[in-house]
């Protein structure tokens, strides 16, 4: 359950009333723990699984992530849930070569 603090600044000059309202139970929140599903890839983390708390994925040696990338970090955001899913692939990049032959 999500509890909030309220705070009310009322500046009587201009009778205006500030609202300020902060979630107290971002200390509460946990996200579920998260297992690697794909091969050629190594997740981890500090076993802390709280608010903000990040679990790293980092390909092996010579795959990488479709973006080109090799580590992605996934963050535990406020509703419970990682920044980014749990089933992260790596693949193996191929190396392309193009040769080009000149007629002098």
């Amino acid at each position: 359950m999500t509890q909030f603090t309220f705070w009310s600044l009322v500046d009587k000059r201009s009778n205006f009333q500030l609202l300020i309202i902060a979630s107290s139970c971002l200390t509460d929140v946990i996200c579920e723990n998260t297992t690697s599903v794909s091969v050629n890839l190594t997740v981890s983390s500090s076993y802390d699984l709280t608010y903000l708390s990040t679990i790293d994925y980092e390909c092996d040696e010579g795959h990488y992530f479709p973006d080109g990338a090799s580590l992605h970090t996934s963050h535990c955001n406020e509703t419970e849930q990682w920044s980014l899913p749990d089933n992260q692939t790596c693949s193996r990049k191929s190396m392309s070569f193009s040769l080009a032959v000149y007629k002098s």
